[in-house]
């Protein structure tokens, strides 16, 4: 991994320029892994899941429901037969609506 590599942390840096530039190295509260959002388009609760993972800069997956059966099939073996959504698979974490509901 680059971190252990440079072996730095932005609160050790030298400059505002080297902070600056192993700003990025900081950990997310999210996995570094993607991130999958199965909604449908058109769903507020779907677009509010897509928009906050976008502004936290969480690579992520959209994948839409309605449009493909199979997607609709993967999704619902997640959600233990559950026919809401957003759901949300992060890592092992899978959360049924937006916002944990």
């Amino acid at each position: 991994m680059l971190s252990q590599i440079i072996n730095i942390t932005p609160e050790k840096a030298r400059s505002a320029r080297e902070a600056a530039a192993l700003q990025h190295l900081r950990p997310s509260r999210y996995a570094r892994r993607m991130v999958l959002i199965f909604g449908k388009d058109g769903c507020p609760y779907t677009q509010a899941a897509r928009d906050h993972y976008g502004s936290e800069n969480v690579p992520f997956e959209y994948l839409n429901v309605r449009k493909n059966p199979p997607v609709l099939d993967r999704m619902l073996e997640y959600s233990k037969g559950v026919r809401k959504v957003p759901v949300i698979v992060d890592g092992d974490k899978v959360t049924i609506g937006y916002g944990g509901t």
